[in-house]
Parts: structure tokens; sequence; C-alpha cells
């Protein structure tokens, strides 16, 4: 009896040991959401201990981890450390590292958590969800394999509160440096949201539809599931997707109804603890989300071929391109020839910055801002001030403080070096007249020879004076972002200086009136300027441009 007795109070010791392992379960059944360990900065270096947010590993498969981790490239290590970072040693971490170093979540099979390899040419999908989302990743991806980039979360993203909290940290590192968009965020919250009550789920799940919006992509709603593990469960699975119906409805977002491909058959689809799928429920949730998804793409490449190809997919969604191309096809036709010169001469990333705010209204000829078409009053004289982004800073207050003495223009653009003045000068001028022109070409150049530079402005010069516009150089900023080239700006002003006077231009000094203060007029990255530097330029842009308006 005693023996018995024994044996019993082992099997219990390990059974419970066995338990806790796996990870900290709710009172529903669901695996919880990990919170985010703090990691030390040399996680990543192989040690003699196993830290505490890999959880119960062995020591010897840390190592073999640790020394995987060190062959990796850049951003396949900015995706390790946010799994390190929210899979946590509760459960999944563990399970992935003793998966990962039997070489599963591979590039070619990534599974629920590896890191996935862009095809540039496919579109970003996003899915976000909590267990039952992750138990259906591999298969969704599989569906998809050649239609879509198809990317999850780095967590079990839980309730709608934990969503809007984690969101921005689920972004690798890289692909926010990079500002890469997703095209298609699926996504779904309510099994962890049960314990909150009705009233706060609304609220998140609207908050998190602001949230999401934002990010320019298409958006599903994926019905959560049922759940039937304590007694008003079903009860509860129904009333919180009639809310997120309501919400999703109210935002215009497309609702996958995922639920009712299990909804009667749960006793055969869904596992013991009556919350989770078991193998064959996954490939139906599956099969139906991957369906949805390979829609939503297909409309989408189907609309986006109707037009150019965007300059930077990556870094524009393919939904915000459909919309600016239509509100660009929707324009009056000077408008239009607006717009296509900012996408001739914006594909990088000012065309990212111009068009968000376009769509959300911005840069109308009533309302121009740095970017908009400026419509003229043929009664003032015309105005043009080309350059780089140190000319943004002060173009509005040129703007304002010449209004009503003259029409202040700007090419749709960041000017950069002379070769972009060469190949874009035709299109910035037009052919119309102009009264006075300030420019200048010179940060962007700097790697440029001197000869090269010197031939190129004359170029420049040449194309300016048939306008007939008083010329005026504004002459290159102090900048000592880069070692190797310090000493180069003032070199290309001087022998730019003289070419200027030798062609009867103007120079407007701004080097003179920023070089005796640069340490506090410049910004952090020592070539860019403060509002207090700006101001000074603009006031000089503004004396020098009024001087030489013509007489009325």
């Amino acid at each position: 009896m005693r023996l018995i007795l024994f044996f019993h109070v082992v099997f219990a010791v390990l059974f419970l040991s066995f338990f806790l392992s796996l990870g900290d379960v709710s009172a529903n059944g669901v695996q919880a959401v990990n919170s985010a360990p703090t990691i030390s900065n040399d996680v990543q270096a192989v040690s003699d201990t196993v830290p505490e947010f890999a959880g119960n590993v062995m020591l010897e498969e840390w190592k073999k981890y640790s020394e995987w981790f060190e062959t990796l490239p850049a951003e396949q290590k900015d995706w390790e450390e946010l799994l390190q970072k929210n899979l946590g040693a509760g459960f999944y971490f563990p399970i992935y590292l003793k998966g990962r170093i039997k070489g599963h979540y591979s590039l070619e099979n990534p599974g629920d958590w590896g890191f996935i390899e862009d095809d540039p040419k496919l579109p970003r999908v996003l899915l976000i969800g909590d267990s039952i989302s992750r138990s259906c990743t591999s298969f969704i991806r599989q569906e998809l394999e050649g239609i879509a980039n198809v990317h999850r979360a780095p967590a079990n993203c839980g309730s709608a509160g934990n969503i809007i909290k984690k969101f921005n940290d689920w972004q690798p590192e890289t692909v926010r440096k990079e500002t890469k968009r997703w095209d298609i965020i699926y996504f779904n919250a309510g099994i962890h949201d049960r314990g909150h009550g009705a009233e706060e789920y609304e609220k998140n799940l609207r908050e998190l539809v602001t949230l999401l919006k934002k990010q320019g992509a298409v958006l599903i709603f994926a019905r959560t599931t049922p759940c039937r593990d304590k007694e008003n469960a079903l009860e509860l699975y129904q009333r919180f997707n009639e809310i997120a119906e309501k919400v999703m409805a109210e935002n215009g977002i497309q609702i996958d109804p995922i639920d009712l491909e299990v909804k009667d058959r749960l006793d055969e689809l869904q596992t013991n603890d009556r919350v989770h799928f078991n193998g064959e429920g996954q490939k139906v949730l599956a099969a139906k989300s991957a369906e949805t998804i390979r829609k939503a793409v297909e409309d989408l490449n189907k609309e986006t071929e109707k037009y150019q190809p965007c300059p930077t997919p990556q870094r524009i969604t393919r939904k915000e391109w459909i919309e600016y191309m239509k509100l660009v096809e929707s324009l009056p036709e000077d408008q239009r020839k607006w717009e296509q010169l900012h996408i001739k001469y914006e594909g990088y990333h000012g065309l990212l910055w111009y068009l968000r705010p376009r769509l959300s209204g911005a840069y109308t000829p009533e309302n121009p801002g740095i970017w908009g078409m400026l419509k003229d009053d043929p009664a003032l004289p015309r105005v043009m001030v080309i350059g780089d982004s140190i000319s943004l800073g002060y173009t509005m207050q040129v703007r304002k403080a010449l209004e009503g003495k003259a029409n202040v223009h700007r090419p749709p653009c960041n000017c950069g070096p002379t070769v972009s003045g060469l190949n874009g000068m035709d299109d910035w001028l037009g052919e119309g007249k102009w009264d006075v022109i300030q420019f200048n070409f010179g940060l962007h150049d700097r790697r440029r020879s001197l000869e090269e530079y010197l031939s190129n402005l004359q170029k420049l010069i040449d194309r300016m004076k048939r306008t007939g516009a008083v010329l005026i150089f504004a002459n290159t900023t102090p900048c000592t972002n880069e070692e190797d080239l310090i000493g180069k700006v003032e070199e290309m002003n001087a022998a730019a200086e003289e070419l200027m006077r030798k062609n009867g231009v103007l120079i407007n000094d701004f080097y003179a009136l920023l070089a005796p203060n640069y340490e506090t007029l410049v910004g952090k990255d020592k070539c860019h300027y403060s509002a207090a530097g700006s101001e000074i330029m603009g006031n000089a842009t503004v004396e020098m441009i009024e001087k030489h308006l013509p007489k009325k």
C-alpha cells in the first residue's frame, strides 16, 4: 500500500512539473499572453547559463541556439530578438528554441514563428491573433505560398488591449527603419477579452481599429471562435462577435466568419479544453482564413494592375497606392499633371511623406502647404525656390511673408544633387515666365568632383536664364555629418560663387549667416537646421527676393 501511495505521489509531482512547464494557463483554459521579459544587451552571446527568458531549456540547447544566432544577418537577428522578448519562458519560446535547434522554422519552412524573407513582388500580410490564430499560421502560409508574404506578430497577441499596447513593439527594428508596410492585416481579438467585459471589449476594439487603420492596409477581422470552457462561454462568444460586427461595419472593415466553419462540429474539431482546436480543426479554420486573404490579394492585384507601378511598393501599401491613383484620376488636368510630377520625382522617401497626408486632404490648391500645386494670382510676379531638404525648412515662411506680393512656387520634390536638377529642371520650370528664381545645389554633390559640380551648375544656370528671371544662388549651408567631407562645403562654395559672379548670378550667403552659430543652430544630424536656423535662412530669402521683384 505504501509503495502504491509512493508511486501516486511521484506521478503527481511529475505531472504537476510538466503542466507548469507549459506556462501560465488561465482559468478559461486559454494560453495566457506572455509579458515581455527584460533582456540584457549581451543576451545573444554564448554563455554558460541559460537566461531566464529562455525558460526550461537545457544548457546545451541554449548554446546551440546562441551559436546559430551569431551566424544570422542583421534583419534575422532583429526577428529573433523579438521572439525572445515576446514569446517568453512561460510556454512558446522553449518550444520554439527546441524546434529551432532541430532545424525547424527555416527560411524554406518557417512554421509558426520563423523569419519570413519577403518576395518583393508579393503583398505583405500580417496575422494578429491569439493561440487559435497561431495554430493556423503554418497552414495559412502553405495555402498562400507564392501568393503573399505571410507574417505574424511574434506573440500570442491576446486581448485587444494587449495588441494596442504591444503593436509597435512587434515590428522588427530593421523593418521600422525601412518603414515597410503591411498590405493586408488579418486580425482577431476576443477570447482573451472575455474576462474584461463587453463594454471594455468594445472600447478597446474601437481603439485597435483606429490604430490599425493608420497602417494603410486592407483590414480583415476574423470572428472569434466558439468556447465552451465555462457555463456562459457560448453566450459570451455570440455577444462579443455581435460587438465586433457592429464596430467593423461602422468602419467599413471586412469580417471573415471563420467560426461558422467549426460551430456545428465542435465535438469533432475542438480539443478537450473546449477552447482550442485539434489538427483537423486548425486546417478547417486555416483554409477559410487563407481563402479570404487570397481573395483580398486578388482584388488588390486586379486594382493595382490598372495603374502604373508604385515606385516604393514596400513603403506604400497597395491600398494606399490605389486610393491615390484614383484621386489623381479625378483631378482637373493641371492638378493631375502636378501629381504626376510628384510620382516622377519623389519615388522614394518624399512620395512616402507626401502621399498619406494627401489622401487625408492635405496639399490642395486652396491650402497647398509645401508640396501642393500653387494656384497663381495672375496679378503677382512668379517666384521659384529650388533646393534640397534645407530649403524645405523655410519654404512656408517665405510663402507667408510674400503673400500678396508674389506667387512662391517650389518643385514637387527634394531637388537633391545637380544631376537631379539637370533631369528635372524642364518639368519644374514648365513653360511659364519666372521673375525670380532662388536655387541651391551642394550638399548632395559633396562626393562629386569639383569639375563635374561646376559643369552641372553652369548647365543649370543656362537653362534658368532662358526664363528671363533674376537668378539668386543660395550657397550651401555648413555641414559636418561626414568626417571625410569636412571642408568640402567651403571648397564648393568658393568655386560656385566664382562661377555665379561670372554669370551675373546674385549670391545669398547662407553659409556666412549660419557658420558663426553653427553648433547652436544645427540639428543632431550635423546637417539639417533647427527652426531658428531655418528662420534665419527664410528671412534672408524674403529680403533678397523682395529686392528683385518687378516694380509695379
